[in-house]
């Protein structure tokens, strides 16, 4: 036994030897491969602590340095803003709201375009503790319907009409009850939540719709109570209260109702004007295409206003691009917010040369991916050397990453830049790994700017947000060894060609490349034997040709066999949101239809 024990010892201490050996073999190697290894991960640390504070009490604070400075033009009407005209008109409407009988954390939606009321509303609820509902104009009654049954609107603000479309007429026809119901007292069966009505006649006070109250009658309806418990909320409203609701674009299924808070919203906006002034205190001047409606109008341009008590110039009530050439020109606007596709329009304007557009020093493009070329266009023919560009989401608040001014010129232009303050950001793989530096994946954000909630959606909240806090974005991309972060697209319109994954922002990238070009948007069509093929939706620049050939050449000089167009067509315009983005789910149907091809089914038509 004795023997045995000692040889047991024996053969333990070589087996620990060598496994020590081997241990430490394996430690040197696993140290070697590990120091090579950069993850995709990177956070946005910041000096300067995160804000705690309101919506409404920023606007007070900005309001009592600035009072008689111009917050907001709106050209088109000739309405032009003071801070102390927009704060003193703000809590009237957010009194009166309180003698409608609403009460702190009720919605109040707005169904308009970018007018002058569309930011007193905004403010009212903000000062009110009221939850703002954005709601795209162009909603028809079904789609309207849906927005205030989800989130239970309590009073809706209107705008008289959209391209055409009667917005009273729809709302009468949505809720029968309205032409007799007495203002502010409605009772409807299919609405049970909803009683206001509340319509924008712009300076036409005289118009007075059926069943419905003015926005006029609203600066007049609260009483000094009703004022004075207004503001004794500022000192009440929590500033991770919820502030705001936009809805998702909803091009799968139904829309998504994003909550946003004070904090998501005041931080977001304040460091986004942190990165654009280059950290510099003094106001500005921003011109503001895109739509109140989206994140882009309301918070990276209203609220990024107020923040830094700027003035923000709202060319038109729908985006028009001589009027925003003109507006520029004619308020000396220092920045220009847009998507690309309204810089392309911009460019292309017959008029352009004929406005001073030298004011114009930077600005922000995004909501969008943005091409390269149009990029460089934008810097050097609209007078903008300091364009930045930033990527975000509406769940994000909206910027998850943003350029530095500090970067060179050509990393502004081909990434989306760096992480956002106080925001971590990671590229993981399908088994939510993260993945190494240069390795494409999934973009996923955790901080100050992830939503509360989709509202009364615990099962796509959970879906979204981790247990750990990271929000996926459904967005594909990588990140370099510097932390710049590359979009190549969204995971529903990424391409599965014969098994091989192709990203259409690549190819769309290339084919900017070429003179003839104003716009190409990249999509995948069926195809029965490799599941999708490629195709390119062109619109060319007037007075300029080229063949689907050439294009195909083009690609086929630059780009893998597998990623070059199958399919080339020359269009005069693409389906768009109202704020500015292309609905490739869209788009991908009609090229289908064009090439007679929607007869197939595949899984990108069901994206």
């Amino acid at each position: 036994m004795a023997m045995r024990y000692r040889t047991g010892i024996s053969i333990a201490s070589n087996l620990c030897k060598n496994s020590t050996a081997l241990r430490q073999s394996a430690n040197i190697s696993s140290l070697k491969s590990a120091a090579k290894v950069k993850w995709s991960y990177a956070h946005g640390a910041s000096l300067k602590p995160l804000v705690n504070t309101t919506l409404g009490v920023v606007l007070e604070e900005t309001t009592e340095k600035t009072p008689d400075r111009e917050v907001f033009v709106f050209s088109e009407e000739d309405t032009r803003i003071t801070y102390n005209a927009l704060i003193t008109q703000a809590d009237q409407i957010a009194a009166s709201f309180l003698e409608l009988g609403l009460k702190h954390g009720d919605r109040v939606g707005v169904w308009a375009t970018n007018v002058s009321e569309w930011v007193l509303t905004q403010y009212a609820c903000a000062r009110g503790g009221y939850i703002l509902v954005n709601i795209n104009p162009a909603f028809k009654e079904d789609e309207l319907h849906f927005t205030l049954e989800k989130v239970k609107v309590k009073a809706l603000v209107a705008g008289m009409d959209f391209k055409g479309l009667d917005h009273y007429s729809m709302l009468n026809n949505l809720i029968p009850e309205l032409a007799s119901s007495q203002p502010g007292l409605l009772e409807c069966k299919s609405l049970p939540s909803l009683k206001a009505i509340i319509m924008m006649t712009g300076k036409d006070s005289s118009i007075q719709q059926p069943g419905t109250l003015s926005v006029k009658e609203l600066l007049n309806i609260g009483t000094t109570k009703q004022l004075a418990q207004i503001y004794d909320l500022q000192n009440k409203i929590q500033f991770d209260d919820p502030v705001n609701i936009q809805f998702t674009s909803g091009t799968t299924g139904q829309p998504k109702a994003t909550v946003l808070s004070h904090h998501n919203l005041v931080n977001n906006a304040t460091f986004l004007m942190k990165i654009l002034t280059e950290d510099h205190e003094e106001s500005t001047i921003v011109c503001c295409p895109p739509p109140l409606f989206h994140g882009f109008g309301s918070t990276c341009s209203s609220i990024c206003t107020v923040v830094t008590g700027s003035t923000c110039v709202f060319p038109s009530a729908l985006f028009n691009a001589g009027k925003t050439l003109k507006a520029v020109h004619d308020e000396r606007c220092v920045y220009l917010h847009g998507t690309p596709t309204m810089f392309i329009d911009m460019l292309n304007h017959e008029d352009r040369t004929k406005y001073d557009l030298t004011s114009l020093r930077s600005g922000l493009m995004g909501a969008s991916p943005c091409p390269v070329e149009i990029s460089r266009e934008v810097a050097d023919k609209l007078h903008m050397p300091d364009l930045i560009i930033g990527y975000g989401l509406t769940e994000a608040s909206p910027c998850i990453t943003i350029n530095p001014i500090t970067a060179e010129f050509e990393k502004r232009v081909t990434s989306c830049g760096i992480v956002f303050p106080h925001t971590e950001v990671m590229v993981v793989d399908s088994a939510g790994k993260v993945l190494p530096r240069g390795e494409r994946g999934e973009i996923c954000l955790r901080g100050h700017n992830v939503m509360l909630e989709y509202w009364d959606d615990p099962e796509r909240t959970d879906k979204a947000i981790s247990p750990q806090g990271w929000l996926s974005t459904g967005d594909l991309g990588s990140m370099d060894d510097e932390g710049f972060v590359y979009i190549v697209g969204r995971k529903k319109d990424m391409i599965i060609r014969g098994g091989e994954n192709i990203f259409p922002t690549e190819i769309e990238n290339l084919i900017y490349e070429h003179p003839a070009i104003e716009e190409i948007q990249v999509v995948g069509v069926p195809d029965t034997r490799m599941g999708e093929q490629v195709c390119a939706c062109i619109k060319l620049k007037q007075g300029h040709t080229v063949t689907g050939d050439e294009i195909k050449k083009l690609c086929k000089d630059r780009l893998a066999d597998f990623k070059v167009p199958r399919y080339v067509l020359f269009m005069e315009e693409y389906p768009m949101t109202l704020s500015g983005k292309v609905q490739k789910f869209k788009l991908t149907e009609e090229a289908a239809r064009m090439l007679k091809l929607d007869h197939i089914k595949s899984h990108m038509l069901m994206k």
